[in-house]
């Protein structure tokens, strides 16, 4: 029973590994939808990290939307933890959103207990294109005009596989596991 056990984490970990990864690039000035900066992926599990900035280049107000496909079932995890900046800078306090592809706010969170970084945990209700948001706080309409927030932070995205994947692998791994008694 022990071995069963033991190659069920392994056969999780394999699916939550990232499989690939690919750059996230931000461009400035991109506070619209129309202008977000497109994330591409492969499909299945996968993981990147990229340091965007608040404020700099973008100006008071600044707003970082980067656009991705995602697929119904996918868990999609977003983080940003604020980088020390040069003096003069201060680490922004953001807030992350995620919007549908018509622009409609699904989900936010505003520091979640990691100091001035956001974190925000989306199961995708279906597949499409959607919006990543990234604002200062207190920006929470994500219009830009609501913060002073100025300074780099780090993003990380990541997205684990539909959960009846894991499970139908699980089962495999099981199955695969079993032995039968000698006769």
């Amino acid at each position: 029973m022990r071995r069963l056990f033991a190659m069920v984490p392994c056969a999780a970990a394999i699916l939550l590994a990232p499989a690939v990864s690919a750059d996230i690039i931000e461009t400035e000035m991109n506070n619209t939808f129309a202008t977000a900066d497109v994330v591409v992926r492969d499909p299945g599990a996968w993981a990147d990290v990229g340091i965007l900035s608040l404020g700099g280049a973008g100006g008071a107000g600044d707003i970082d939307f980067l656009s991705i496909s995602l697929v119904a079932g996918e868990l999609f995890v977003m983080t940003t933890t604020p980088l020390d900046d040069p003096p003069g800078h201060t680490d922004p306090d953001t807030v992350i959103g995620i919007f549908d592809s018509g622009g409609t706010l699904l989900d936010f969170d505003d520091d979640d207990g990691i100091g001035l970084g956001s974190s925000l945990f989306f199961v995708v209700p279906s597949s499409g294109t959607y919006f990543i948001g990234i604002t200062g706080f207190p920006d929470f309409d994500f219009t830009g005009g609501d913060h002073p927030e100025d300074g780099s932070y780090l993003l990380s995205l990541k997205i684990a596989p539909a959960p009846g994947a894991l499970l139908l692998f699980a089962g495999a791994a099981v199955l695969g596991g079993r032995r039968r008694r000698p006769a």
